[in-house]
């Protein structure tokens, strides 16, 4: 007679433990749920930024190619200047003027 207390109550906790196992089961599911659509929700985004980052990028060198193209375009401009500035004056660094 005194055993059977013990076996229900050995079995009532029995139950309980695995009623807190099937709960913690589902509990875990869910999280691996979550984690897994947190992880592709992430992955989205970091795509995203790496795509925006790449057009920053090519934006940013496609500026600096314009640049140095229009610096190259300036000193090809100025050097034609001088030169033809230089043809209007004689090389010895004397002007003649005529006066009349």
């Amino acid at each position: 007679k005194s055993l059977l207390p013990e076996l229900r109550e050995a079995r009532d906790g029995q139950a309980f433990l695995k009623k807190e196992l099937r709960t913690l089961r589902a509990e875990i599911t869910q999280l691996q749920l979550l984690v897994k659509t947190e992880k592709q929700k992430f992955m989205e985004e970091n795509q995203t930024l790496m795509l925006l980052l790449k057009e920053a990028r090519d934006a940013l060198q496609t500026r600096e190619t314009q640049a140095a193209h229009l610096i190259d375009r300036v000193a090809r401009e100025r050097k034609k200047r001088e030169s033809s500035q230089a043809d209007k004056f004689p090389k010895s660094g004397k002007i003649s003027v005529e006066l009349e």
